[in-house]
């Protein structure tokens, strides 16, 4: 969650985390007791029916449906019956939920899985500039943008996470605009970004993807490296006025911040 149209979203990771299947929960409903029934549907196909037993009152139920069930695409209808002991009919169905199902991971498959980046993921493109002198304080002022190429499977939603250095960059929500190459997408490192990282003689940038439903990418993509003289390294260091010669008493300090 959230899944636009939707209310949640089935990963290929999801599929296959087990081999018994789609593990599914059920919490416990007001007056549950031993020999209630309850039955599941998948667009109404019957995917799991059970009669709850002595030692499963007032637990949350757990139970696996078969991978194969799960096909891409919409799940228009997901919900259960609940039919209690010693009544003639069911209770009113429970919540429908409807749900995404999508298998496809963004950049698709890396071909050439003996390297260590995703092969259908290029370098981050940065400006002829900081290729050429890297990245001083006046560049980090302004913010330093970087130019993704479009890439196998892309989709709406998907996600770029930039890393530049250390730092994880904000996330970048892809539009339909990006999907069609009509705009580029162009993700900003922020000057409190770039200083966080701090300088560096060749600061690595790379990013992975991921999608609506949480389909990552398989690896993050081909890094490359920029040098950062941004003045990170030149602001001036904190001042602790309780220390003594560098040292913090923790006894003197007596649990103070």
């Amino acid at each position: 969650r959230p899944i636009v149209d939707g209310d949640g979203g089935i990963s290929k990771a999801v599929v296959e985390d087990s081999e018994k299947g789609v593990i599914c929960a059920i919490n416990p409903w007001l007056g549950m007791q031993e020999d209630d029934t309850v039955t599941v549907f998948l667009d109404a196909v019957t995917v799991f029916d059970h009669t709850v037993l002595a030692d499963e009152v007032d637990k949350r139920l757990f139970f696996f449906v078969e991978a194969e069930r799960f096909v891409p695409g919409w799940i228009e209808e997901c919900y259960y019956l609940l039919h209690r002991k010693g009544e003639t009919a069911p209770d009113d169905p429970s919540v429908k939920l409807r749900l995404r199902v999508k298998f496809d991971l963004p950049g698709g498959p890396d071909k050439e899985p003996h390297l260590p980046w995703h092969s259908e993921l290029g370098i981050v493109q940065l400006p002829d500039e900081v290729i050429e002198q890297g990245v001083d304080a006046e560049w980090a002022a302004k913010g330093v943008p970087m130019t993704i190429a479009r890439y196998p499977a892309i989709a709406l939603r998907d996600t770029v996470q930039v890393k530049w250095g250390s730092v994880f960059l904000k996330p970048f929500v892809l539009e339909q605009e990006h999907v069609d190459g009509t705009v580029p997408i162009v993700v900003r490192a922020e000057q409190a970004d770039i200083l966080a990282a701090g300088d560096s003689n060749g600061l690595p940038v790379h990013y992975e993807l991921y999608d609506e439903v949480w389909n990552l990418s398989e690896k993050w993509s081909e890094r490359t490296t920029v040098g950062v003289d941004a003045g990170a390294w030149r602001l001036d260091a904190p001042i602790i006025k309780q220390s003594v010669n560098g040292v913090i008493d923790l006894k003197e300090l007596n649990q103070q911040d």
